[in-house]
Order: structure tokens, then C-alpha cells, then sequence
């Protein structure tokens, strides 16, 4: 039975359910006479890779691999194959672990059976690229146990974004390495503590530690953190560019300044003692933990080692079994005389939701996701057994996208808000107000299968997303694939709704998250109206 057409700007489209047999394909072949062979080569160089590791697994069993290793000009093959869809990948020494013809997560699946050519296949392996480098004091000398994070900054995921990559810790001579990595730019910073450093306690005991000898000014001090070349405003940090293959080395001097102390006054009405924590988030990346925190004889609490900055203070009070129960959170800026400035603080907002399911329905796990859209941090709550929940440690202000991760297959339904204005999925909130969302969530996701294809003839490596009505305000809404070697593709969990389909060509390099950037594609693409449960096959022109 055939779905109602749908009339595109460009292009009349009928989608058809995917179940139904396409008559004009010829009867798949049960016996194991296929293969995939072909040869691996550098992709800088075009010279075949002898020795590599390659491997295949049906898409079905990704987990069921055949591996052989590539002769000496970089052949490789499996014969004997069932009729069906496999990955292809490669991993050798120097080079990446990499997917056939990989963009981002994405890659082509190699699809064998009668009339596909699966054999004489180009494996192009990109070489590993490296940064490395040495974190020095102020006098040369090395700074062990210093926190290194590496970035990732450019487009990635069809958004100009800067994401936190890897981390890890200096050695005994100083010296941090940063592996395995893909072609791009990327930014080093460092995090650390003066081994010679001591704090006084201000409050207690007249600018003595531990109330014992007075503390020199000149140890009490504390490390910035320092970013590549040696600069500890971000936005003057400069990228590294790596190219494939290339080993590039970044050190790193960093200069102490005079550490600020902050005075936390105990609270006389709580009910249990609290924790305090400063947290600093270094770019878009995960916060680190800066200072220290001690107690004075007024049993107030003292946060030591500050350098200046913009900081988040958590409080957690604690429970009685010894854990944290929910936390307060505050943005602060601590000016150079150890003062907090609150002018530019902003609070974070209570945010708490109640999920309606559809009845009869078995929940499983499902989790209320805030995507915010100008870090891309996600953010996620459990969903409890009687459909509420609330973020214990509040959000901040600004603009989020809300989603259902669940394993049963629930989708957002419905949204409102009081305390904050719904437009489409996203919620914009504002300092000061009280968030609680009504949400109505349902059970049946749809499927959209279809063919790549450029005069009538099928395209591999095609880049496929699927875009949602209002796209700005349904970011998280948006599918992607990408076409396999026969041209086919593949877009699970489809929320109902209505949808454009595009195939381009050559849009890895877009920025294809922002409307404007996809504006001059949409005419040609598929249009699909997806029902709850809907499966849909659709032939999509290649742009």
C-alpha cells in the first residue's frame, strides 16, 4: 500500500513503506561466492601499507569481525562472502583507526551481492598525527603532576565549535605527549600548582599557615591556567595545526602570581555542614577544580590558591550517611583583591519537569536532556518511576533544546513551561525564575531507508541529513548518514513530524546546523511527512 505522495518545491516524491518488495531487483543469491578486496595506501602519499590490520563485520553483528593483514602492496581480501552489508576498517602502525572513506563518525558500509562491485576497492589511511611538549616553571624548571587538556576547535558535527579532546598529566621531567591524532587544530592548556607554594590562612591566625610561622607573600602564590603559547586569556591561545601525519611540539612556561584567598562565613541556620567547591570551565570543556579549601578557628571556610578569574561555587551540603546531597550553584568573578564581584553574576535556576507517558506503556530508562546551545553541554536527569525530576543543581540562564534519551524508544510529544518561553523544542531561560516543564511523551519512532543517486546511478560517500520543520528551534531533531557503496542509507529514530531529506555530495565541510547554510539545498530535497511507527523508502538527488 502505497503512503499519500508528498509535493515537493522541486521534485515530486512518493514514499513508499520499506517493507514492501522492489520488483525490479533481482533475486538476492544465498550462496557465499562474494568478496571484498581491494588494497590500502597511504592517504598523503598513495603507497600501499603492508602489514596493516583490516577488518570486516556484517552491519547486523558489528561485533563479528574477520580480520587478515594487507601483503607487502597492500592487498587485502575476503572471499567466500554471504550476500549482505559490511564495515570495512584499517588500523596500522602510525596510522588511525579509521572506517572506509570516514567523515566524522560516519563511513560507507561495502554492500556485496550480484551486480555490485565490492572488489578493487582504494583504502585511503590517513597517518596519525602528535603534540608534545614540556610544562616548565618560572625558572626553567620542569612542573611535574600538571594537568595538560588538548582541544579540538573548528568545524566538527556541522558546527564551529571548540570541544575538549583529551587530558592528561606531566611526568617527572615535565613532559606530556598527545597521540593518535586526526588532521585539524587544536589547543593546548595547562592547569597546575607551584610545588613550593604555601597559603596562609588570612581569617585565623594573622597571615600564618596552619599557625605556625608567618607565610612569605612571595610562596604565596598560584599558577593561571596557561594556554599555548603562554597566555592565560583563552582568546589569545593559538592553535596548533596538525596535519596528517605531522608531530608537532608545544612547551609551555607558566608565571605564578599572587594567590587570593576568598572567605566563605559559615551559614548559623543550616541543618548539616556544607562543602565548598570553585570550579573553573576551561573553554567549552569540562570544569576543573581550582584552590583549595580550609577552615579557620571561626569555623568559617577559606578558599586558598586563587588565582583571579571567573569561577563557578558549588555548595554541597552534606548528607548524613557522608555523601552530597543537591548542590548550589553561583557564577562569580574574583577580582585581583581577592573580592567577589557578583555585578556579573548570574545565579543558576531551579528547573524541575513532570513527564506524562502514554498508559500501558513499560518506561525502561529514560533520561530529560538539555542540550544548550551555545556550549553544545548536555545536560541529563533520570526520569523517576512517577514521571518527575529536577536538575539538582539547577541550570543556567540561556537557551536549551529539550529531548528524551530512553531505551524503550519515547519520544518528546508535547512541551510547555512555566517560568521560561517555549519555541518548538527549545526553551529560553532567564535569571531569576523558576523553570518547571510539562512534557508529554509517546512511544513510535519512524524510519527512513532510501538511495543516493546522481543520473539515476547510485553515489557512495554521500553526505545524508535529514532536517526538521523550523530547523533553528529542532537542532536535536536533525538525522545524518551516510551512503553506503550501493548508494543506500539508513535514518533510525525519526521523531514524527515533517522533514526534508538531503544528499549532498561534498558537505562534510559544511556547517549544515544552521538553516541559512542548507537555505540553497532544500528545494531539491525529499520531502517526508513521518507517522508514528512510519517506515519510508525514499530516492534522494545527490547535490
Amino acid at each position: 500500500m502505497l503512503e499519500r505522495p508528498v509535493l515537493c518545491s522541486a521534485l515530486l516524491v512518493v514514499a513508499t513503506l520499506s517493507a514492501l518488495a522492489q520488483p525490479n531487483r533481482p533475486a538476492v543469491s544465498s550462496r557465499a561466492d562474494f568478496q571484498i578486496s581491494g588494497t590500502l595506501v597511504d592517504s598523503n602519499t598513495g603507497q600501499p601499507i603492508a602489514r596493516a590490520r583490516v577488518a570486516i563485520a556484517p552491519v547486523t553483528e558489528r561485533d563479528n569481525f574477520s580480520t587478515m593483514f594487507t601483503q607487502e602492496d597492500g592487498r587485502f581480501a575476503f572471499p567466500r562472502l554471504m550476500p549482505g552489508k559490511y564495515t570495512l576498517s584499517a588500523q596500522a602502525r602510525g596510522y588511525l583507526l579509521q572506517s572506509f572513506n570516514q567523515h566524522d563518525q560516519f563511513s560507507s558500509s561495502i554492500v556485496v551481492g550480484p551486480d555490485l562491485d565490492s572488489a578493487n576497492l582504494l583504502f585511503r589511511l590517513p597517518p596519525e598525527g602528535a603534540i608534545s611538549g614540556v610544562v616548565a616553571d618560572e625558572a626553567g624548571e620542569p612542573v611535574r603532576d600538571a594537568q595538560v587538556m588538548l582541544y579540538s576547535t573548528g568545524l566538527s558535527g556541522g558546527s564551529e565549535a571548540t570541544r575538549r579532546r583529551a587530558a592528561t598529566m606531566t611526568n617527572d621531567e615535565g613532559a606530556y605527549h598527545f597521540g593518535h591524532l586526526a588532521p585539524g587544530r587544536y589547543l593546548v592548556a595547562v592547569s597546575a600548582r607551584p610545588w613550593y607554594a604555601q597559603h596562609s590562612i588570612l581569617h585565623a591566625s594573622g597571615g600564618t599557615a596552619s599557625g605556625d610561622a608567618p607565610v612569605n607573600p612571595q610562596l604565596d602564590v598560584a599558577y593561571p591556567v596557561t594556554f599555548f603559547p603562554g597566555v592565560t586569556e583563552a582568546e589569545a591561545a593559538a592553535p596548533l595545526v596538525v596535519g596528517r601525519g605531522e608531530k608537532l611540539s608545544a612547551d609551555l612556561n607558566l608565571q605564578p602570581v599572587a594567590a587570593l584567598h576568598i572567605r566563605v562565613p559559615r551559614d548559623p541556620d543550616a541543618e548539616r555542614p556544607t562543602r565548598i567547591a570553585l570550579e573553573k570551565r576551561v573553554l567549552d570543556g569540562p570544569p576543573i577544580q581550582i584552590g583549595e579549601q580550609i577552615s579557620n578557628h571561626e569555623n568559617d571556610r577559606e578558599i586558598v590558591g586563587l588565582p583571579p578569574g571567573h569561577y563557578t561555587m558549588r555548595t554541597f551540603p552534606l548528607s548524613r550517611d557522608g555523601g552530597n546531597d543537591s548542590t548550589l550553584a553561583r557564577e562569580i568573578d574574583v577580582g585581583n583583591n581577592g573580592e567577589i564581584n557578583n555585578a556579573k553574576a548570574s545565579s543558576y535556576v531551579p528547573l524541575s519537569a513532570k513527564v506524562e507517558f502514554n498508559a500501558g506503556t513499560s518506561l525502561g530508562q529514560v533520561s530529560l536532556q538539555l542540550l544548550n546551545k551555545r556550549t553544545r553541554e548536555v545536560l541529563s536527569e533520570r526520569v523517576g518511576n512517577g514521571g518527575e525530576l529536577a536538575f539538582k543543581q539547577g541550570v543556567l540562564p540561556g537557551s536549551y533544546e529539550v529531548s528524551l534519551a530512553s531505551s524503550s524508544g519515547f519520544y518528546l510529544r508535547s512541551l510547555s513551561a512555566t517560568g521560561a518561553t517555549v519555541t518548538g523544542r527549545t526553551i529560553d531561560i532567564r535569571p531569576g525564575n523558576t523553570v518547571t516543564l510539562a512534557i508529554g511523551a509517546t512511544i513510535g519512532e519512524g524510519q527512513i531507508t532510501g538511495t543516493a543517486l546522481r543520473l539515476d546511478k547510485p553515489v557512495a560517500g554521500a553526505m545524508i541529513v535529514l532536517v526538521p520543520a523550523d530547523p533553528a528551534h529542532n537542532q536535536v531533531l536533525y538525522r545524518r548518514d551516510q551512503s553506503d557503496s550501493d548508494g543506500t542509507f539508513t535514518l533510525p529514530a525519526v521523531v514524527p513530524g515533517r522533514y526534508t531529506v538531503l544528499a549532498i555530495g561534498s558537505g562534510w565541510d559544511l556547517e549544515w546546523t544552521k538553516p541559512s547554510v542548507l537555505s540553497s539545498y532544500m528545494t531539491a530535497g525529499v520531502v517526508v511527512e513521518v507517522q508514528a511507527n512510519g517506515k519510508y523508502d525514499v530516492k534522494v538527488p545527490v547535490q
